[in-house]
């Protein structure tokens, strides 16, 4: 038989027990193709042994049968490799090479690779669709087993999907990159139990329209080439990293990470999200090192119908900022955690735990029970931030509602610090309604660092309503700062207000030093700019032994010429001292209208513009004159 030669038609399908995906098959089907040396198809009964390597050429076989009565007809033969000796489980998560050698003559060359792969196997019936990956080979080996086994799903279409299903174990890309096709799911064990890895500069798995991701981790330790470069753990865009947003895409259960040391180039993303019409469920983002690091950044400006219901977000360590969230807006967000450690983070231009920015769709977006953590150690001679924000709102959507948020600003030292900052323009009415909130900040801002501030409610050049909430400010020991419980001030060019009033309705505000460096500090429980409506709320101002500068509602810092209404609230002043405290000061004009409450203070000064007092239950030497006294 000497002279024979095999040309392959077709590779391989499975026909292990379909009812253990898991499960490695018994058996492979082979067909092939034979004829002799002059072209002529064979017909004949042919003992064949047939070999498995890892190795196109040389090297020694993983596996080997001798089938002793091969049926070839015409040429053509099949059978099931498997049918004599077993197949061990160790073959199975590699790229395969069939030896074939027919009796009494050498085993021919070249080896067929088993494209449809024992690695990515189809069965029959409800599996047709479905594509097992197994990692019991090496890491590096099953990881190009996966990317094989996905580049395999190009056909997948709507009436077609595939779902390529990855067992517990690590899958290591290299330096590659794992691009989802549409309409092909990625399924692993859990989070804990299928990681996929790679050092690639932009990303380890990227989803395109119309993909899922579920059940597994996507790691990145890639080195981007500069700051304006990233590295994302999981992606949804396009390959063209254009702003184009793809839609129909699903992340669920699943954890993306990007990590490398503090200060190293590029950007590191937990997820990456240019998605439409998507959503995210109960998934984990972790962005940490670098230049700058992002637990999640979807800031693509055409993101509408983003939905996302449980997500938990991780960020540190960059040099120049660190965000939890960067999100554009044009959707739902429910459920969210973030967590800063501000003590591991330089973030010299800023630390943010949500940073939901303006769209280009003027789409209304909305933030359901959110939980951030910023937490520092306030450690003297260390290098601090120009800011750290909680939550920060750039308005440029036509209305955006925050409901349950939880804002734990901790023991943080910057120049400024906000609980929550809420920005807009004066071009045009913009709807802020946060309700249900819980805002606390400690923080200390030292003198060496300039002019500053620590507040809990900073509206610039906006004014929100904010109902149903509390504010505890507590500027730590060595402040020169100004600490405040709701500020609001002109926006960023300088140009003026929103139109519209602030409103704080059933509020509560605690704000105070514990020790300032000197009487300069400064304490206001509520400094408006423009119009401002307060109900049914409570401003309280607690002074330290130093006796600072302090007010409850203060009109005479911010300049413009607020029209400020309290309505059945108290204004009230601790301290335990009995010099004069300003419970109302409006020293800069505008007017005051205090009814149906309670004030505990004095006046610090002649008031100028108007103040009415009525039904009011006061204490204090002094106490605004005229009308209120």
């Amino acid at each position: 038989m000497r002279g024979l030669i095999r040309v392959v038609l077709a590779s391989l399908l499975s026909i292990a027990s379909a009812s253990a995906i898991a499960a490695p098959p018994q058996t492979l089907g082979y067909q092939g193709h034979l004829a002799d040396s002059g072209g002529n198809p064979i017909t004949a009964d042919l003992s064949i042994t047939f070999r498995l390597y890892d190795v196109v050429s040389g090297g020694s076989s993983l596996w080997s049968e001798v089938q002793p009565a091969v049926q070839v007809d015409g040429g053509n033969m099949a059978v099931q490799l498997g049918k004599v000796t077993p197949l061990p489980s160790s073959v199975w998560g590699k790229q395969l090479y069939l030896g074939i050698q027919i009796a009494g003559d050498s085993e021919m060359a070249p080896r067929p690779p088993l494209t449809a792969a024992p690695f990515a196997l189809r069965a029959g019936g409800t599996m047709k669709n479905t594509i097992v990956v197994s990692a019991e080979g090496t890491a590096l080996e099953n990881g190009a087993a996966l990317l094989a086994a996905v580049a395999g799903t190009s056909a997948a279409s709507a009436s077609q999907p595939v779902a390529v299903e990855l067992d517990a174990g690590t899958f290591d890309l290299g330096t590659s990159r794992l691009n989802v096709p549409s309409f092909v799911s990625l399924v692993g064990r859990g989070q804990d139990s299928t990681v996929i890895t790679s050092a690639n500069v932009q990303g380890t798995v990227m989803l395109a329209s119309d993909s899922q991701a579920r059940r597994f981790t996507a790691r990145n330790t890639g080195q981007p080439p500069d700051d304006n470069s990233a590295a994302f753990g999981i992606g949804a865009a396009t390959q063209a990293f254009d702003g184009t947003t793809v839609t129909n895409v699903t992340i669920e259960n699943v954890t993306g990470e990007s990590t490398a040391a503090s200060g190293t180039p590029g950007a590191r993303w937990g997820i990456y999200f240019c998605a439409s019409t998507s959503r995210i469920t109960n998934s984990i983002g972790r962005g940490e090192g670098g230049n700058n690091s992002f637990g999640i950044r979807a800031d693509c400006l055409t993101t509408d119908n983003m939905l996302v219901d449980g997500l938990t977000l991780i960020s540190s360590g960059g040099a120049a900022g660190v965000r939890g969230a960067y999100w554009a807006g044009g959707g739902v967000w429910s459920n969210v955690k973030v967590f800063i450690d501000q003590s591991a983070s330089t973030g010299v231009n800023g630390i943010f735990g949500i940073r939901l920015t303006r769209n280009d769709l003027g789409v209304g977006a909305g933030l359901i029970n959110a939980l951030v953590s910023i937490n520092g150690d306030n450690q003297g001679g260390v290098t601090t931030p120009a800011n750290v924000e909680g939550l920060r709102i750039d308005v440029a959507n036509p209305n955006v509602v925050v409901k349950g948020a939880v804002v734990l600003v901790q023991n943080v030292k910057a120049v400024t610090v906000y609980g929550i900052r809420v920005n807009a323009d004066n071009t045009g009415q913009r709807n802020v309604h946060i309700s249900d909130a819980d805002v606390r900040v400690t923080a200390v801002q030292l003198a060496a660092q300039g002019p500053g501030t620590i507040v809990g409610l900073y509206a610039q050049g906006a004014a929100p309503e904010l109902v149903r909430s509390k504010i505890k400010v507590e500027c730590l020991p060595g402040g020169y700062n100004f600490c405040g419980g709701a500020l609001q001030s002109v926006n960023s060019t300088g140009t003026g207000l929103q139109p519209g009033a602030l409103v704080l309705d059933q509020v509560s505000i605690e704000v105070g030093h514990d020790a300032p460096a000197d009487i300069s500090a400064q304490s206001v429980a509520f400094q408006p700019f423009g119009a401002a409506r307060v109900e049914n709320s409570t401003l309280r101002v607690l002074l330290s032994a130093s006796d600072e500068t302090q007010s409850g509602v203060n009109t005479t810092q911010g300049g413009g010429t607020p029209d400020v209404r309290i309505h059945n609230s108290t204004v009230e002043i601790i301290s335990a001292n009995a010099g004069g405290h300003c419970a109302l000061a409006n020293g800069g004009g505008g007017t005051i209208e205090f009814l149906g409450g309670y004030l505990d203070g004095s006046n610090c000064g002649t008031p100028v513009g108007s103040i009415v007092c009525a039904g009011v239950t006061k204490r204090g030497v002094g106490f605004l004159a005229n009308s209120c006294n």
